[in-house]
Formats: structure tokens, sequence, C-alpha cells
């Protein structure tokens, strides 16, 4: 069996699967969900697998696989706050901005002015 993946991960969340088979063949298939994932949804064919299992963050299910079928695992991506951890002192007060597997961050060496000077408002997202 061939899988054909398509995907802009890491830029968005949505994976589509689509085996290419020579006959219908039933197989299992395993996905993981990664840990920065809090709600991720998984549809065979348009059909919701609900809920996905998703113990020790894997999802495991039957497909009676033929060509044209399709596997979508979504992968929700907000963009989400990240604290230091406040027994670092010199990283006490500082966030990270994180959209999935991304972090983003600002270093001293990298702007014009001290990021004491900078900060990020509490309201928008």
């Amino acid at each position: 069996m061939t899988l054909d993946v398509t995907t802009d991960y890491p830029w968005d969340g949505k994976v589509t699967l689509k085996p290419r088979l020579t006959r219908p063949t039933a197989f299992e298939l395993r996905l993981r969900a990664p840990g920065w994932c809090a709600s991720p949804t998984l549809s065979v064919n348009g059909q919701t697998v609900v809920p996905p299992d998703l113990e020790n963050a894997t999802s495991s299910f039957s497909v009676s696989g033929k060509n044209g079928d399709a596997v979508e695992l979504n992968l929700p991506m907000p963009v989400q706050r990240i604290a230091a951890n406040p027994r670092v002192k010199a990283n006490a007060g500082l966030l990270a901005l994180q959209r999935g597997p991304m972090v983003y961050c600002l270093e001293a060496c990298d702007q014009s002015e001290p990021l004491s000077a900078l900060y990020l408002p509490a309201g928008p997202s």
C-alpha cells in the first residue's frame, strides 16, 4: 500500500491521507496527536470518528480501504502564550508564543529596544 499525504504542516494542522491500493483492503491505521494539540479531530471519508481514541496520544482504527478514500486528521493550532519557568529568574515574566509546533520568541540581540520595554496586550489572541 502507498499512502499519499497532503498537508501544509507545520503551517496548517490539516493532514489528509489517501491510500493507493491495488485492491480494496482492510488495514489498521495509527495516528499520533502531538502533545501541544488539545482537541484533534479525525474523519474518514468525511465521517467524523468520534471521539478519536487518544490513549497514549495515538489513535488506532480500522479502515476498509479502497482507492479514493481519505482520512483527515485536523490538529487545531490556536496561538498560545507560553510562560517561562518561574524558577529561571532571568526569564521571570517572559512569554513565548506557540502556534502548533512552532514557538516564537524575541531575543534581546535581535531587538533595537530592551525586551523589558516590549509587552503583549492581554486581550488579543
